[in-house]
């Protein structure tokens, strides 16, 4: 099933009466602009006044189409969605009001806000080559796909116009939360990397930078400071030189050291400035050559003056078995795991919980974890999360799953435009649409789904459903499908 069946009823002539349903009432101003009648988009703002609002923007459209003579009826909203609507202002506080227009979203297919987190590739060049990386690894040249990431894909860089574009449209949108620089190698080699975190704070949005710690120097310390960076990100996963070299081949074990010392003048910075951020996120990418540190890898931090840690099971792919964890090292694991969850607890650096959802459900023969869980459930990515490439192709998650191009379109338009919402909404009911294709030909629903990088942040918007009390208007995986797939 293509993208065309799925927009098939949104793109169809408007029947005399419009009803205003849960599913639909969002696109009436598309509806109605094929009949040459102008109409705002609905605006749910205030949420504590959330049906009210309806009915004062449904009187808007009647007038709107009484003057221009169109043949129209737009009947009184259905209660269902009146229900919804009042469900949601009884939760509204001064600071979740981002999160209860994506809910709201994620409950009509409507689009109320900019997603949560976009996840930008800033360049694809890397100065380091972790064993472990899908791109740079020395084993990725067993990758079937490897012919994609020759020369010219790894000096590739996001143009600036185009990120400040980007950033400028997400500001519109209200993505306040988090615009992370990554990318498929180190961001930190683009030139302009620290004007962007500059650009971006300036737009008072939040940013993450990802890197692995090398190039975090005086001069990119200093920036990172005095711009205001939310937090930095340092992948490292090593706890001494053996160890360190073992997953870097070619690296010496030295630049362990220079990271450390990198880390630790970052801190102490902070600290001189009054400053609280950037927060340090130390990441340990775990695999069968570092298993045996966490316990020192998660001190290592604590010493250099780390906020957070994020242990992180390697995704265990076909090229890169050769790091699979064995089988006697995963109970040792689990234990340094919960030994180090019982020194944050008493006041160490915080421990991301992921590691103890990935260890619940770790098959040790495979090394996968996650599998039979995302599949099963219907996909929210849509409306917390976006990505695009330093080519410009704007990706639904973060498999590669091209929706459109920045290169032909802002944002802005992709983000509200016909093509996205058909995504999305066919994504909340995933196993019925999962065979819907992507502009590059990736399926909606598949391998990487088994174990999404992206399950905390889908799995927060389906759990906030629930402890919003929201869960009763989700509907049937099987028993409901997208009624846009009925044509």
């Amino acid at each position: 099933m293509g993208l065309r069946q799925i927009a098939a009823r949104w793109t169809r002539q408007p029947p005399t009466t419009l009803p205003v349903d849960r599913d639909d009432f969002h696109r009436l101003p598309q509806v109605l602009a094929e009949l040459g009648v102008d109409v705002p988009p609905f605006d749910p703002r205030p949420l504590s006044t959330a049906d009210s609002n309806l009915r004062r923007w449904l009187a808007e459209l009647r007038v709107a189409v009484h003057d221009a003579g169109a043949a129209v009826v737009i009947e009184p909203p259905e209660p269902e969605l009146v229900e919804l609507l009042r469900a949601l202002a009884q939760h509204v506080d001064p600071h979740n009001e981002a999160l209860l227009l994506r809910l709201l979203g994620a409950l009509t297919g409507g689009v109320f806000r900019g997603p949560h987190t976009f996840h930008l590739d800033v360049a694809n060049a890397c100065n380091v080559n972790c064993k472990y990386c899908w791109f740079h690894s020395p084993l990725s040249k067993n990758r079937k796909d490897i012919a994609d990431f020759g020369s010219e894909w790894r000096q590739e860089m996001v143009a600036w116009d185009t990120f400040a574009a980007l950033v400028d449209d997400l500001a519109e949108l209200g993505t306040t939360e988090d615009i992370l620089l990554s990318g498929k190698g180190e961001p930190l080699l683009h030139p302009r990397c620290l004007e962007m975190v500059a650009y971006i704070k300036a737009r008072g949005l939040g940013t993450t930078l990802f890197s692995n710690g090398v190039l975090v120097r005086e001069e990119a310390r200093q920036a990172l400071v005095e711009h205001g960076c939310d937090l930095l990100y340092v992948s490292l996963s090593s706890a001494s030189h053996p160890v360190y070299e073992a997953i870097h081949p070619g690296h010496p074990g030295q630049e362990l050291d220079e990271v450390l010392d990198n880390v630790r003048a970052l801190t102490e910075l902070k600290r001189s400035r009054g400053r609280s951020t950037p927060r340090v996120m130390m990441v340990d990418v775990l695999c069968n050559s570092n298993a045996h540190e966490a316990l020192a890898f998660y001190e290592q931090a604590r010493a250099i003056g780390a906020e957070h840690v994020r242990f992180q099971l390697q995704h265990v792919q076909d090229y890169s078995r050769e790091l699979q964890l064995r089988a006697d090292q995963v109970e040792p694991l689990r234990a340094a795991i919960a030994e180090a969850q019982r020194r944050a607890d008493a006041g160490g650096p915080t421990i991301v919980d992921n590691i103890h959802y990935q260890l619940e459900t770790l098959d040790v023969a495979t090394g996968r974890w996650g599998h039979a869980r995302t599949p099963d459930e219907g996909c929210y990515v849509g409306w917390t999360f976006s990505r695009s490439w330093t080519n410009g192709d704007v990706s639904f998650c973060c498999s590669p799953k091209v929706v459109d191009s920045l290169r032909d379109k802002r944002f802005g338009a992709i983000w509200t435009g016909p093509d996205y919402s058909a995504f999305r909404n066919a994504a909340r009911y995933l196993q019925a649409n999962g065979a819907v294709t992507f502009r590059n030909g990736a399926p909606l629903l598949g391998d990487h789904c088994a174990g999404c990088p992206n399950y905390e942040g889908v799995g927060k918007l389906a759990g906030d459903l629930e402890r919003y009390g929201l869960s009763r208007f989700v509907r049937g995986r099987d028993g409901e499908r997208l009624r846009a797939t009925d044509g």
